[in-house]
């Protein structure tokens, strides 16, 4: 909820047009997406964030699909996908195991990379850096402490600006 309160300000106050949504699995059929800040980026959309929550869990690469597209849709020279996570992916879905759920992810981001940048951060500690390398490359942060994100987070975007140029 933090980081996606402050990418939406600072994202706002760059007139950088973003999207939020949050997405959840084992509810429902697939996996439930939550639609917060569309492209316009209003405060009273903004304001939404702050009922954010962690709810079950984890269809990472549904969910990648699912933001891709919409994302696909947004005509804009650079694009980037920003997957916020609290752990790694594992849902009812995935029931063949851990290594189908890493595969699955795997492939929704190489398939979002063809069209954008995708980029990972996972929040705390129920996630593995070696398991998360695997799904993004080096284009990731696993940050245990989320205070200490920011600092983390603008060196990271930096390099990756860089690349997008």
């Amino acid at each position: 909820r933090k980081t996606a309160i402050v990418f939406a300000e600072a994202l706002s106050r760059l007139k950088v047009p973003y999207y939020i949504m949050g997405f959840t699995a084992d509810m429902s059929a697939d996996a439930d997406h939550y639609h917060y800040v569309d492209w316009r980026g209003l405060k009273r959309d903004r304001q939404t964030l702050v009922t954010m929550e962690a709810m079950a869990n984890n269809f990472d690469g549904y969910s990648i699909r699912y933001a891709a597209n919409i994302l696909k849709e947004k005509a804009a020279g650079n694009k980037l996908l920003i997957v916020i996570s609290d752990g790694e992916p594992c849902c009812n879905k995935y029931r063949s195991g851990h290594s189908a759920a890493i595969s699955d992810t795997v492939n929704a981001i190489k398939d979002a990379r063809r069209f954008c940048t995708t980029f990972g951060i996972a929040i705390g500690e129920y996630c593995s850096a070696n398991v998360l390398q695997s799904m993004y490359g080096k284009d990731f942060i696993h940050c245990k402490d989320e205070n200490l994100l920011t600092n983390l987070l603008g060196k990271k975007l930096a390099k990756l600006m860089q690349r997008a140029k």
